[in-house]
């Protein structure tokens, strides 16, 4: 965003082209990244400046931002047949994303031990009013490039990331829209607020030490109230991990070590075949899906596929991990219907099933 600010405001090519390529490694890591590349074309065309540069930056911005998405798109094409994935259609309303999106904004005020019913109003309320505060004091100074670059350029980045996100998750199914989605307007945000409250207190002459002193307890007591959740965070991180693999499940895992100390002659199927590359080093495959993700209405041809391939390949396992998640798989149990199952490994944490298919006179 720093760079986005120093691009739009002096128009140098070399700035323009470290946008370009800080934009692009934002699209490559989320598609969500090309709200970045709207935000610095919407934000060129607002100023006043020389509409012929203006044009020749834009085209250079939007051939170094693009260009790395639309090969990776052109990618998944040959691989999978469609640009971006297979996507199925939203059951999710806008309005209700919309409450999704405040809500996860508002934990970042108050925290989820307070009932969104409350938590949501109150802080809404009081951004409402600190900007509307801000802004009736400096009407008459905000007009056209009047406007401190930091506020609109962080404004224009924000309107526009959560109109796209709304957007597309209102006609793409995505997972329930959380901080993962909306963390990425928190620093524009926090620095936007900071900044209003730092011009609105230059511009207030406060008299009363009793008026300063109840403003230090409430900013000191906001502070250590949301402190104490941070630390217990940090402590609970420390102990049982940050989340995801590094979790003390995975960590303690038998079935992961012995997964890693025991190379498996086969192919692997799992219903975590990230973790099982993350954690040992072995290629793995997602395990037959009874739909695809986000849509149980469309059903798959995994079972097919896979009872094809233990007529071409010499030995298939399956890891299965005893953790939570994933209900669009099949499970172990289901899969018995299909294939022969047999246990060559059990632990706590997951069991390794040698797959085969099933003969002819027990195929149900």
């Amino acid at each position: 965003l720093i760079r986005l600010e120093k691009s739009i405001l002096n128009h140098t090519v070399k700035d323009v082209l470290i946008l370009g390529v800080l934009a692009a490694m934002a699209c490559l890591t989320k598609y969500l990244g090309v709200a970045l590349v709207f935000s610095y074309l919407i934000g060129l065309f607002f100023l006043k400046a020389d509409l012929r540069q203006k044009l020749i930056n834009a085209v250079i911005f939007s051939a170094v931002s693009l260009t790395p998405l639309l090969f990776w798109m052109w990618r998944n094409y040959l691989v999978s047949g469609t640009l971006a994935g297979r996507r199925t259609g939203s059951a999710a309303s806008l309005l209700k994303n919309f409450l999704l999106s405040i809500d996860s904004i508002s934990i970042w005020f108050m925290t989820l031990r307070i009932s969104p019913s409350i938590r949501v109003p109150v802080v809404g309320t009081i951004i409402l009013l600190i900007v509307i505060w801000y802004f009736r004091k400096n009407w008459g100074k905000l007009k056209g490039e009047n406007i401190p670059s930091i506020l609109w350029v962080n404004g224009v980045f924000i309107a526009v990331y959560m109109a796209y996100l709304l957007a597309v998750s209102s006609i793409v199914a995505f997972d329930k829209i959380d901080q993962r989605f909306t963390v990425h307007i928190y620093i524009p945000l926090l620095v936007s607020l900071v900044f209003v409250l730092d011009r609105i207190l230059q511009n207030t002459v406060i008299t009363s030490k009793t008026t300063t002193r109840v403003g230090l307890f409430l900013v000191t007591f906001w502070i250590l109230y949301l402190g104490q959740y941070t630390i217990s965070d940090i402590k609970h991180c420390l102990r049982d991990g940050a989340g995801g693999y590094s979790h003390i499940f995975w960590r303690n895992s038998k079935f992961t070590a012995y997964l890693e100390q025991n190379l498996i002659s086969g192919k692997i199927y799992s219903n975590f075949p990230d973790g099982v590359y993350i954690l040992t080093g072995q290629s793995a495959f997602m395990s037959p899906r009874k739909h695809f993700h986000l849509d149980p209405s469309e059903l798959t041809d995994d079972v097919k596929v896979l009872e094809s391939e233990l007529e071409q390949v010499d030995a298939v396992y399956l890891a299965w991990f005893a953790r939570q998640g994933r209900s669009f798989l099949f499970t172990p149990e289901e899969l018995m219907l299909f294939f022969d199952l047999k246990e060559t490994k059990v632990l706590h944490e997951g069991v390794l099933y040698k797959l085969s298919n099933l003969d002819s006179t027990d195929t149900p």
